[in-house]
């Protein structure tokens, strides 16, 4: 069998970390979830795989909006992109909501 290529080999193995990491997730929480809201969403473990690649340059830039919060010149534009992907994250999470 012929192997896929590179670039599709490190895409599938992204994707795959991913995956994983969204169920240690959802292992590691699901005792809090249940006890606190009675339950779980299915889509959790999806929505935890399109968020989390965010959610690490999101806490960085907002540190960095705190750093130079004195700097409105560059505070200003770090804070426009925090702003863009914290968007992004409140819109998946608002639809992925309504899904049950």
């Amino acid at each position: 069998m012929k192997m896929p290529p590179k670039p599709l080999k490190k895409l599938l193995r992204s994707a795959s970390d991913m995956f994983i990491i969204s169920i240690s997730v959802l292992v590691f929480t699901l005792p809090v979830l249940v006890y606190s809201f009675g339950g779980f969403s299915a889509v959790t473990v999806w929505v935890n795989m399109l968020t989390a690649p965010v959610v690490t340059p999101l806490l960085v830039l907002s540190g960095l909006i705190v750093i130079f919060s004195g700097l409105p010149f560059i505070s200003y534009p770090i804070m426009l992109v925090v702003k863009f992907i914290a968007e992004y994250i409140v819109l998946l999470t608002e639809f992925f909501a309504k899904t049950k």
